[in-house]
Parts: C-alpha cells; structure tokens; sequence
C-alpha cells in the first residue's frame, strides 16, 4: 500500500471551520484557529470569517465580536461576512445596540450592507423594541438602493405594531402589497 501524504493547508482549515459552523460547533471552530496559529500557519480572513459565522450559529454573540477585534489586532479587514454573521450574532443575542454600532462601523468604513445584515439589523431592533431604530434602517436600506423583502416587511411591521405606530405599519403594509402585485405582473 502507498501512503499518502496530505499536506494540510489553509484550504483544508477553512472548509473544517465552515463544516463547525454548520454544525454549531463553535468551541470548536476557535479551537481550530489557535490551532492554525500554532501550525505556523496564520488564518486568514476566510478564517476568521468562518469562525465568526460558527458563533453566530451557536449564538454567542460575545465570541463573534471577540473574533472581529482579532482580526482588527492581526490589521486584517473584515468582509461583508464577517460583519453579516457578527451583526447576526448579536441579533440573535438580543444586542441591539450593538447591532446598531456595528452597522455604523461597516458604514464608516465604506462597507455596503445587503438585505440579509440589514434584516438581521432590523430583527435585532425589532427584538429590543427600537421602532425608531428599525424605520432608520427601511430608510437607509432604501437610500442604499436595496429591495425589502418579506422578512424586511415582517420585522418592521412587527415593530410598529409593538410600538403602537399604526400609521407606520399601514404604509408598510401598503408598499408590502404594492411590491407584491408588481411581482405578479406578467409581461405581455
């Protein structure tokens, strides 16, 4: 029998740390990185990215950011991933404000947002309560020139109710069903 001789990569780390994040298994994931440090072999932002989306699945918030003031030590800049997965870890912590500076944070530094860190945006202020905070955000996501979708609509409408703004919802409510009938439309 020949042997086989697998060199152990970067690559192969990432795609192990991605595996613990689907599996929620992120104790695991930060093992991994010390891990990579040790073998002489520095992770890189794919890394830290995927250790940060592995805490947000196993919702610790605390980690997540840990991860993101890492990588800013080690003067790697986080991706659109890392904010996403640590905005939603921290929605999911019920860090609104947080939530908040960290959407702050990626506009600062010329980071563009999609509807996904947007609607973990808008959930983590629905959860905490912020009707203000989640109409700021419909109205930066418009300004930035991204479609709300259902789940955008469901937060936000959510929100109003939980603040008593029944004008708000109803508008919401009306450009919800607008959208929708634009979608049904069949080109001749």
């Amino acid at each position: 029998l020949q042997e086989v001789c697998l060199e152990v990569d970067c690559i192969l780390y990432n795609a192990t740390l991605s595996a613990c994040g689907n599996s929620k298994e992120w104790q695991q994931a930060i093992a991994i990185l010390s891990e990579m440090t040790l073998q002489m072999l520095p992770p890189d932002v794919i890394s830290f990215s995927a250790a940060i989306s592995a805490c947000e699945n196993g919702q610790v918030w605390g980690h997540a950011l840990a991860l993101l003031m890492e990588m800013r030590q080690r003067l790697m800049l986080p991706r659109l991933l890392s904010f996403s997965a640590a905005i939603s870890a921290c929605e999911k912590g019920s860090q609104w404000q947080l939530v908040l500076l960290l959407m702050d944070t990626m506009h600062r530094e010329a980071h563009k947002p999609n509807i996904i860190t947007y609607n973990s945006a808008i959930r983590g202020c629905q959860q905490g309560r912020q009707q203000v905070q989640v109409l700021r955000l419909l109205d930066s996501m418009g300004r930035e020139n991204l479609v709300a979708d259902a789940l955008t609509y469901d937060a936000a409408v959510a929100a109003c109710g939980q603040g008593h703004l029944g004008r708000p919802a109803a508008s919401l409510l009306d450009i919800c069903s607008r959208a929708a009938l634009d979608e049904m439309k069949v080109p001749l």
